[in-house]
């Protein structure tokens, strides 16, 4: 009996049938994101002293600026991403934003910036 031969990995070159652009492209995302999160946090504390609500105040704009990131992302980058990757773009990122905007968030109100 003779076996079938095993089919070559593809090489750097070939990658793009893998999707490697979209790797970059989730990369960038991600790191936006991350960046975006320190950026809420700032803006989450600039509203909690400048109208002096409560906590929602601030939580809303983390909401809000993650969904901007989001539809920024949606209609920029991933324009014409296929529909099963849609839900990649939005969970992109969403530990370390959160993560960090909460850290960042809490730190500026313990140090009363």
């Amino acid at each position: 009996m003779r076996r079938a031969a095993p089919t070559p990995e593809p090489s750097g070159k070939d990658r793009r049938g893998l999707g490697a652009s979209n790797v970059s492209a989730f990369n960038k995302l991600y790191w936006t994101r991350i960046s975006l999160g320190v950026f809420a946090a700032f803006a989450a504390e600039g509203v909690f002293r400048i109208v002096g609500g409560d906590y929602t105040d601030g939580i809303l704009v983390g909401v809000l600026v993650y969904f901007a990131s989001y539809y920024l992302a949606r209609y920029t980058w991933f324009r014409n991403v296929e529909p099963e990757k849609v839900s990649k773009v939005y969970s992109t990122g969403i530990g370390g934003y959160v993560m960090l905007f909460l850290f960042v968030w809490i730190l500026l109100f313990t140090l009363g910036v």
